[in-house]
């Protein structure tokens, strides 16, 4: 079975992969702002026994803190999601 070699790093080829994990990310992050389905699972996990853990935990004790935890948290998974997918992005 012949072998491929890998391709040549550069600028542009790294520029590109960076833009398409932005891109993955903001697509994730505009799923939770305008799908009704994805933010019912987000309000659904936000309101479990460990998320109220975790609330305590960071002294989040108002709901100004909670949702700042929140959209942390979000920002946080939608930083993450696209890494299974950086093996298919990079080729």
């Amino acid at each position: 079975m012949p072998t491929h070699p890998a391709p040549t790093p550069s600028v542009a080829r790294t520029l590109y992969k960076t833009l398409a994990v932005v891109v993955l990310s903001a697509l994730f992050m505009l799923s939770l702002r305008f799908s009704a389905t994805v933010a019912g699972l987000v309000d659904r996990l936000a309101g479990t026994g460990l998320w109220l853990a975790v609330y305590r935990l960071a002294g989040a004790n108002d709901a100004t803190g909670q949702e700042r935890l929140i959209v942390m948290a979000v920002a946080w998974c939608a930083a993450c999601w696209p890494l299974p997918w950086w093996k298919w992005l990079t080729g």
